[in-house]
């Protein structure tokens, strides 16, 4: 299995991009068969992951993305501290040690990686050059007992305006104004939010403007981007929604504009396309910095208008806005509990208070 590095972020993903197609096609040329005398029998971690990526890529089941997210993981974290080990004597205790350390600060990378080598021992115990699976227990990639959850971080108004003062700065032509309005507006994903259409819209009884948030972006094998005509939550038909009052005016704009696009797309690079996503969080890395606000990322908009739901209206009508199941998704995600506000109850005890007592004026 080959490493492979590149100076840029771009230039890395077409590193990646010609490896999968590589091992794709080497997958599916037959391997010239071997008359050679076996040597001293050894079974590096590398060998074995190059043949079960293979097999992996031949099976079709992983989508361009996911192939991209395991290569990613194969080539940054595994080669690099355990491709040499031979697996026909490999301590467990090293997988685990290397797991654990990499949950430390990425339990999301590290579990990827778990899934990979587990996936990868299975497929040396199905050629029979191992005897077993030795892939040691998850428990020490799960939050430990007591360990806090990392708690979902909401925009207050006055940083909200920050960072509108700053958008409305810029010189250049830019959608990312329009963008940053509609996803706070909708609280949507920014894949969703990149994916409306002119047909997403409609004009309700009240006269309000209304919105079915029913696709999202996807990125095909070659990391371009293509409209997928369901969410993330697998609704093709979702409740719509109206637009907040502020949020009209700019909407109708897009929606006039995208009258003269083909595909009635609200938001298209210069060459009438799909825009990347990647390239749209770039340019919003620029701005919050402007606006002292590193923290904020275009996800984080989906919070705050999550969170601003449930602060006003309760969970209940937030999990609806939010497109989840659960309310303990929302609360576990998106809820930023720091800005509840204490509940006074005082009136609604009132009645309670006893007889004859100034508590019941």
């Amino acid at each position: 299995m080959m490493e492979r590095s590149a100076k840029t972020k771009s230039a890395a993903q077409t590193v990646v991009d010609e490896a999968i197609d590589e091992a794709l096609e080497l997958a599916r040329t037959p391997a010239p068969e071997d008359r050679s005398q076996p040597e001293e029998d050894t079974f590096p971690l590398s060998e074995l992951l190059s043949s079960w990526w293979r097999t992996k890529l031949l099976e079709g089941e992983l989508a361009p993305s996911s192939q991209r997210s395991y290569r990613d993981i194969i080539d940054r974290l595994i080669l690099p501290e355990l491709g040499d080990q031979d697996v026909l004597t490999m301590n467990p205790v090293d997988l685990k040690n290397f797991l654990g350390s990499e949950a430390q600060t990425r339990r999301t990378q590290a579990k990827l990686a778990r899934t990979i080598l587990n996936q990868a021992l299975d497929h040396g115990v199905e050629l029979k050059r191992l005897p077993l699976n030795f892939m040691p227990s998850s428990r020490p990639l799960q939050r430990k007992k007591g360990e806090p959850r990392k708690r979902a971080r909401a925009m207050k108004v006055e940083e909200v305006n920050r960072m509108r003062a700053v958008l409305g700065a810029m010189r250049q032509q830019s959608d990312l104004a329009y963008i940053f309005e509609l996803q706070l507006a909708l609280g949507s994903r920014i894949s969703e939010t990149l994916s409306l259409k002119l047909t997403d819209f409609y004009i309700g009884p009240d006269g309000r403007l209304r919105v079915s948030l029913r696709s999202t972006l996807v990125e095909d094998e070659h990391g371009a981007p293509r409209r997928q005509e369901f969410t993330k939550d697998g609704l093709s038909d979702a409740a719509p929604q109206s637009l907040p009052l502020w949020a009209e005016e700019p909407t109708l704009r897009l929606l006039e504009r995208a009258r003269q696009n083909p595909d009635g797309l609200l938001f298209v690079s210069r060459n009438g396309t799909l825009l990347r996503p990647r390239n749209v969080r770039s340019s919003w890395r620029n701005v919050r910095n402007r606006a002292g606000l590193d923290w904020v990322t275009p996800h984080v908009l989906r919070a705050t208008a999550i969170t601003q739901v449930a602060l006003t209206d309760g969970e209940l009508a937030a999990t609806k806005f939010a497109r989840h199941k659960s309310p303990q998704t929302m609360r576990n995600h998106y809820l930023d509990l720091s800005l509840q506000q204490e509940v006074d109850v005082t009136a609604a005890m009132r009645a309670y208070a006893p007889e004859g007592t100034s508590a019941r004026s």
